[in-house]
């Protein structure tokens, strides 16, 4: 028996698994509000990547132990790009552009914001 996934995570025809976007999304404003309340609003860019990860006949080849090699499949996370406008009390607009970074079985792994 592999790992447990949350609800939220299902596996995508290549036994990999896959975020759903609604509950990534609402994890990924939830963290934003918390952080940045200015970007609340703002509608996101959305961008997926899947992480290779070495096959298992490799992974014994190099002596990995077993329990590693059950959790190396196919990760995939999504990263959430807002990006609005802060202005200043003299009148001039700063750029701010947060990612948010959601994966698979973990939920959000990685929130940064520009300077």
């Amino acid at each position: 028996m592999g790992p447990l996934r949350p609800p939220w995570c299902r596996r995508n025809e290549r036994g990999g698994n896959q975020v759903d976007l609604k509950h990534a999304l609402r994890l990924a404003r939830q963290k934003v509000l918390a952080l940045w309340p200015e970007l609340a609003s703002v509608e996101p860019r959305v961008a997926a990547r899947s992480k290779r990860q070495p096959t298992a006949r490799l992974l014994s080849k190099l002596e990995v132990p077993a329990a590693v090699r059950a959790t190396s499949s196919e990760a995939e996370e999504v990263t959430f790009t807002f990006a609005g406008k802060l202005c200043t009390p003299e009148g001039d607009t700063i750029p701010r552009v947060a990612r948010v970074t959601v994966r698979d079985g973990r939920g959000v792994v990685r929130a940064t914001i520009s300077r």
